[in-house]
């Protein structure tokens, strides 16, 4: 593996944590339509635009370099086909949620689309997001790891099933705590 391909692996695990991370701080944030304060619905927002636009840099268009077939190309066969397994097990037809995501992305945070033929109608899942960003983010720290270069990316270990429960406990708690130091306050100075 060259320097390069390295590098952007790197940018690609980074980009994957940031999603992986997102999809948690927004499931933790719960928020619900009777919470009192904008500050926490914008977060909330916030969050999901973050999670869309980081899916984009490497599931998003082939003329990303960090996208997912660009780090995995068909010449590297078993990994490709590997990945495409796991891709495939989680969501049947990738290219269909990526039109979703994109969809979402070009009605709601990267543009304003008005024409209503071409809008989003609801937020995209984010159960597929995080399954498909953990699979993807396993082979990249695979790859790294074979080659000694995954120093200082949490192990994928670290960052799913009972890990990611705990932490996702853990920012809930940070959350309902945020929410009832500010009960006092409105959104009104």
């Amino acid at each position: 593996m060259t320097a390069n391909e390295i590098r952007l692996f790197r940018e690609a695990a980074q980009v994957l944590l940031t999603l992986l991370r997102c999809v948690a701080m927004k499931r933790s944030l719960d928020i619900g339509a009777n919470e009192h304060l904008n500050f926490f619905r914008l977060y909330d927002s916030c969050l999901m635009d973050v999670a869309v636009i980081s899916w984009c840099k490497v599931l998003g268009s082939d003329k990303e370099k960090l996208n997912w077939k660009k780090l995995f190309p068909e010449s590297a066969t078993n990994a490709r086909m590997e990945l495409k397994k796991s891709l495939d097990a989680i969501t049947g037809d990738l290219d269909a949620l990526t039109g979703e995501i994109r969809k979402y992305r070009d009605t709601y945070v990267a543009h304003h689309d008005t024409d209503e033929t071409k809008r989003a109608l609801s937020h995209p899942s984010l159960d597929p997001l995080q399954l498909i960003g953990f699979a993807i983010y396993r082979h990249i720290y695979s790859a790294l790891a074979d080659v000694n270069r995954a120093q200082k990316l949490p192990f994928p270990e670290s960052i799913s099933d009972l890990s990611l429960e705990k932490i996702e406990t853990h920012w809930r708690e940070i959350a309902s705590a945020a929410k009832l130091a500010t009960q006092h306050f409105s959104d009104t100075p």
